[in-house]
């Protein structure tokens, strides 16, 4: 009976440390593509608050904290929109923008994902 007891005592503690262990990876991606989301949604705001401010898409993300300076009415726009530089995707790398349709004030925000390459099923993207 003890041998039995002792036995499944160690597999008690043996086997959800080892499910934790062999988990980590999994919950380090996890981690990464929510945290990649987030930093997407804030710029998907920070790009809505310069269009109803600006009434047209910003050219390019970096306008979101720097001066237009082009704009037919300079006090329309109340930026920054970004304390700070442009944030990052949580692989270090840039995300990408591009005006689909400036008209309408169609544009697409993302993320390469992982793998750092456009166009890949990894990618993370909204879509105003």
């Amino acid at each position: 009976m003890r041998f039995r007891l002792r036995t499944l005592l160690i597999l008690m503690a043996v086997v959800p440390s080892l499910i934790a262990w062999l988990s980590l990876p999994y919950l380090r991606r996890f981690s990464k593509h929510e945290i990649t989301k987030q930093r997407l949604s804030i710029l998907h705001d920070c790009v809505l608050l310069y269009q109803l401010e600006v009434h047209r898409p910003p050219p390019s993300l970096g306008h979101l904290y720097v001066d237009p300076g082009q704009l037919s009415d300079p006090k329309t726009w109340r930026g920054p929109n970004l304390e700070r530089s442009l944030p990052v995707d949580a692989w270090r790398q840039p995300f990408g923008y591009e005006i689909i349709d400036s008209a309408n004030g169609k544009n697409c925000l993302w993320s390469n994902g992982p793998d750092k390459k456009s166009g890949t099923t990894d990618d993370i993207a909204i879509g105003l």
